[in-house]
């Protein structure tokens, strides 16, 4: 190994080094300046700046080739760059160990198909299979015609003159004997000819309740449902049909030794598919419901007896009750009323007809 002194001065030094190896050791800090030649030496200068010098770049030449160290840059700052030759070949070492076995290589191509298999034997038909589903319902029976409308009754003959009905009582209107009137949630008649300042109400002297505000009857209860018709009888399930056993399978060709990958060869033939099982039957559909018999026809009602009408006279405070049980058949009779509106007849049962508005 070589160990070099570099002087820098002012242009680049180009330093020219015959080793191989070569250790580059800085050790001035002081450029020197060479001077011309020129009379007497002058006095010694000061001591300049001190130079810094940096490592550039460090590559490799070429094999047998000159170590070059190149200085670039002005003082006091320098670059210094290495050109050092690569070494030459060496001998050949020594055979290595064997390597490691390398992985499998890849699975050759597949040799062409064997011939198809043999078919199988069709197989013995298996037994009967279940009862198939019910059949659908039948259809509902046809209504029934609607039974001819009876004959209509007689007409019976004209009742007794009634009350003529006034509407709601007014102030304002002249009243007569038989106006029948709606005042205070109740219906009142005249007896005789009121005067227009004369209220309807108990004790008065010439209107009569006809029918008083009753107290509020309770809620009927809820009529029962309906019966639900009957249903139809459900179709018996027809009988499935067996499923064939599958025949067995062909025997399995040689596999073919592996050659050279060539040209797809073509697809062995299909085998012959088994025989299908019988479909079982459909079962039948259910018969079809019987028409409901038409309903007879009504009697004609008979003729309703004549009413005597309204019994006339009466007196003030009287109130119309009931003879017997006779539709109608009423007379006047003297009664009380009670807190709740409610018409008691003496010696009869009352009857309240209401007219209201």
């Amino acid at each position: 190994m070589s160990q070099y002194t570099i002087e820098i001065v002012e242009s680049p030094t180009t330093v020219t080094v015959s080793d191989t190896d070569v250790v580059v050791d800085v050790t001035e800090t002081v450029s020197e300046i060479v001077l011309a030649e020129a009379g007497l030496p002058g006095p010694q200068g000061g001591l300049g700046p001190a130079n810094t010098l940096t490592v550039g770049t460090v590559t490799t030449g070429a094999a047998g080739s000159d170590a070059t160290v190149t200085i670039t840059g002005s003082a006091p700052d320098h670059t210094i760059s290495f050109a050092i030759p690569r070494g030459n070949t060496g001998s050949t070492g020594a055979t290595g160990a064997t390597g490691a076995t390398g992985a499998t290589g890849a699975t050759g191509a597949t040799g062409p198909q064997g011939e198809q298999g043999i078919q199988g034997i069709q197989g013995i038909k298996g037994d009967k299979g279940d009862t198939g589903d019910t059949g659908p319902q039948g259809p509902i029976g046809l209504t029934g015609p609607q039974g001819a409308t009876g004959a209509t009754g007689a007409t019976g003959p004209t009742g007794a003159t009634g009350l003529n009905w006034k509407g709601t009582w007014s102030p304002s209107t002249d009243y007569v004997n038989d106006d029948a009137v709606y005042y205070n949630s109740s219906s009142w008649f005249a007896s005789g000819n009121p005067t227009t300042s004369e209220v309807p109400e108990i004790g008065a002297a010439h209107w009569v309740p006809l029918a008083l505000q009753g107290a509020t009857g309770a809620t009927g209860a809820t009529g029962a449902t309906g019966a639900t018709g009957a249903t139809g009888p459900k179709g018996d399930k027809g009988d499935t049909g067996d499923t064939g056993p599958q025949g067995p399978q062909g025997i399995q060709g040689e596999t073919g030794a592996t050659g050279a990958t060539g040209a797809t060869g073509p697809q062995g033939p299909q085998g012959i598919q088994g025989i299908k099982g019988d479909t079982g039957d459909t079962g039948p559909t259910g018969a079809t419901g019987a028409t409901g018999a038409t309903g007879p026809t009504g009697p004609t009602g008979a003729t309703g007896a004549t009413g005597p009408g309204v019994a006339a006279g009466g007196t003030a405070g009287q109130v119309l009750t009931k003879v017997n049980g006779t539709d109608y058949n009423t007379q006047w009779s003297s009664s009380s009323i009670s807190v709740n509106g409610t018409a008691i007849a003496l010696g009869g049962t009352v009857v309240v007809y209401a007219v209201l508005g």
